[in-house]
């Protein structure tokens, strides 16, 4: 493969990249129209250019060359375990917002409880 096939294919890689972002983000966020998602809410006006450097960046990351250093395998695994680790505490974020959502007031903090309990007085 010669130099100028092997930047082709990083140019390839980064177009659909960028492209899959546009469609991944846009679609279920409505910030592309489709009948598929709907908005209660039009989209804002700083929501497109973010959509925008969104996708670029994302092209960008993938149009780059990687070094000799990292082509190592190590560096790929140490992604996927980061990858893994954001999940789960992503995962147990919601957990514990949900739980809170649908206990309401009985999941508060002994400190929460007692400042919802007291009435402010005539004289304060």
């Amino acid at each position: 493969m010669t130099e100028n096939t092997g930047s082709g294919m990083y140019l390839v890689r980064a177009l659909a990249a960028g492209l899959v972002t546009v469609i991944a983000v846009g679609v279920p966020t409505d910030i592309i129209d489709t009948r598929f998602f709907g908005r209660e809410v039009p989209a804002r006006g700083w929501e497109h250019p973010v959509h925008v450097a969104t996708a670029t960046l994302t092209a960008l990351w993938f149009g780059i060359r990687p070094g000799a250093q990292e082509r190592r395998p190590t560096g790929a695994m140490a992604g996927v375990v980061l990858a893994v680790i954001s999940l789960a505490m992503l995962t147990i974020a919601v957990v514990l917002r949900r739980r809170q959502s649908l206990c309401g007031p009985d999941c508060a903090g002994p400190a929460e409880r007692t400042a919802a309990a007291q009435e402010p007085s005539i004289a304060q």
